[in-house]
């Protein structure tokens, strides 16, 4: 419980995730998890390392690490990730939803389905580009490693599909 209140914005309002858009089931992924019911009770995470537990679920292979490195850091290590990402989203209905929106979206997408795989999941893709009125956005962030390597993630989108893109480069 201290963790979820922990993770609670310091002001009173109304919650970003009920006014950027979001299709329903997103939008229940992002309240579950606010409230402390996704991932839901503990249980053998199908990777096999662990059990599916918040902590577990930021190091699952199952997720893919590329969305994780979209979302805002926290300065402190007993914040969560996901988070610390939802409490960062902009209070106003005004601003731009940020550029790590359907990242977290996604790495939802991957929770929910890794906690409940017997949920019925065809009728969505991975990020329903159309409900969220999105043809095509590109993404790419570099990352410098500490054995001088750039690590660039781009993430492509287009009519409903999408790929990911991983490749480094040495820094001379």
């Amino acid at each position: 419980m201290q963790v979820l209140i922990q993770a609670c914005r310091p002001v009173l309002g109304v919650d970003p995730i009920l006014f950027l858009p979001a299709s329903r089931m997103e939008r229940g992924r992002l309240i579950r998890w606010r409230m402390g019911w996704l991932p839901g009770k503990t249980k053998e995470c199908p990777c096999g390392s662990d059990h599916t537990s918040r902590r577990h679920l930021l190091d699952c292979p199952l997720v893919p690490v590329a969305l994780f490195e979209q979302l805002p850091q926290p300065d402190q290590d007993q914040i969560h990730r996901i988070d610390f990402a939802i409490t960062s989203l902009p209070l106003s209905s005004q601003e731009p939803r940020p550029a790590y929106w359907i990242p977290l979206l996604t790495i939802l997408w991957h929770i929910d389905i890794i906690c409940n795989p017997d949920g019925d999941y065809s009728h969505e893709t991975e990020h329903d580009f159309k409900k969220l009125n999105i043809t095509s956005f590109s993404i790419t962030i570099q990352t410098i490693n500490t054995n001088a390597t750039a690590q660039y993630t781009e993430f492509n989108a287009a009519k409903g599909g999408y790929e990911f893109a991983i490749f480094s480069d040495y820094i001379k």
